[in-house]
C-alpha cells in the first residue's frame, strides 16, 4: 500500500511540472507564482455588447489583422475567427513582458482570463499565437509535435525572422490592431 502510494504522489508530482502555461514537455513548466512577467498594457478597446458575440461583420473581419511588435520589428498576423481572438483582439495594444521557454516559445500570463475550448492541436507551426489554458498567452518561434491542447488565437503571417527577432531570454512583445 505504501508503495503504490508513494507511485501515486511521484504521478500526480510529474503532471504538475509538465501542466504549465505553453509546451511544457521538454524541461517542465513555468511555476506561475515565480514568474515576473508583468502586464504593461496600454489602454484597452471596449468590449462588445452582447448583440456582437455571435456575428462577425465586415469590419470585424477587417480587424482581425493584427501588428506584433519585437525588438522595433513588426510581423503581421492574422487572428482566428473566434471568441478567443475576439476578447484578444478587443485587449489591445497590449504589451506583455514574455518570458522563454523550451527554446521554442515566449509565454505570458494574463490577470484576467480569455473565452478558451482548447483542442489538442498535435502540431505548433513557427508563428503560431495560442491560449494555454484561460489566461496563459503563448507565442512559438519554433515548429514541433505536441500533447497539449490549446485555444487558438491567431497567426503570425511571415515568422521566418520570429525566432532571431525574439532572441533567447524574455522579451516585451506588443501587439495592436492594424
Amino acid at each position: 500500500m505504501r508503495h503504490a502510494v508513494s507511485s501515486l504522489v511521484a504521478i500526480v508530482a510529474m503532471t504538475a511540472l509538465i501542466a504549465g502555461c505553453g509546451q511544457g514537455e521538454k524541461t517542465g513548466s513555468p511555476d506561475r507564482e515565480s514568474s515576473s512577467s508583468t502586464d504593461v498594457s496600454g489602454t484597452s478597446s471596449p468590449q462588445p455588447s452582447s448583440s456582437d458575440e455571435g456575428s462577425t461583420t465586415k469590419e470585424d473581419s477587417q480587424n482581425m489583422n493584427i501588428t506584433v511588435t519585437v525588438k522595433g520589428t513588426d510581423f503581421r498576423a492574422q487572428l482566428a475567427d473566434n471568441e478567443t481572438a475576439r476578447a484578444f483582439r478587443n485587449r489591445l495594444p497590449l504589451t506583455l513582458s514574455m518570458e522563454d521557454m523550451n527554446s521554442n516559445e515566449k509565454f505570458h500570463y494574463l490577470d484576467e482570463s480569455l473565452p478558451n475550448n482548447p483542442s489538442r492541436v498535435n502540431e505548433i507551426a513557427n508563428g503560431d499565437l495560442m491560449l494555454f489554458g484561460s489566461d496563459c498567452v503563448v507565442l512559438f518561434y519554433e515548429a514541433f509535435d505536441t500533447s497539449f491542447s490549446y485555444t487558438r488565437i491567431g497567426q503570425v503571417i511571415d515568422p521566418e525572422r520570429l525566432a532571431a527577432t525574439l532572441g533567447r531570454g524574455s522579451a516585451n512583445v506588443s501587439f495592436r490592431v492594424s
